[in-house]
């Protein structure tokens, strides 16, 4: 499970995932859910609905989500459960595993794959860095 603060600061709640494509907020003393949110994208007219949701953050009244074992954070407007921009960080990926720490190291993705974002609000950057990864990126999001 994954927790990030609800962003209202006069009642806090818990939004966690379970790796599913849902959001639950919880109340943070009981911990029971009070709302489920489902995370879709649309491609046309059609809701898909978005899975395998793992570390999320607050930024600018969004929710950034990163998906487990694939390159992407996903700009999440929370109220609906859309997702409203893609960021594609497939060369970043490709990048660290072309480095002579990852040759012939890992055999499954799951085991360096994308994995973990934070954001510095005094600066406005995002961190980026991944299961195993000896390094950390900082990126400055443009949406």
């Amino acid at each position: 499970m994954r927790l990030s603060p609800f962003p209202d600061q006069e009642d806090q709640r818990f939004l966690v995932t379970d790796g599913s494509g849902i959001i639950f907020q919880m109340h943070p003393e009981t911990l029971a859910i009070e709302k489920q949110t489902q995370v879709y994208s649309l491609r046309g007219k059609e809701r898909e609905h978005v899975s395998y949701l793992n570390d999320m953050e607050w930024i600018k009244g969004y929710l950034y989500i990163n998906v487990f074992t694939y390159p992407l954070i996903l700009k999440v407007d929370y109220s609906t459960g859309r997702v409203v921009h893609r960021y594609d960080l497939t060369l970043l990926s490709r990048e660290i595993q072309g480095t002579k720490f990852f040759r012939n190291r890992f055999n499954d993705i799951r085991e360096y794959c994308l994995n973990g974002i934070a954001y510095n609000t005094q600066t406005e950057q995002l961190f980026v860095t991944g299961k195993k990864w000896p390094v950390i990126y900082q990126l400055t999001l443009l949406h």
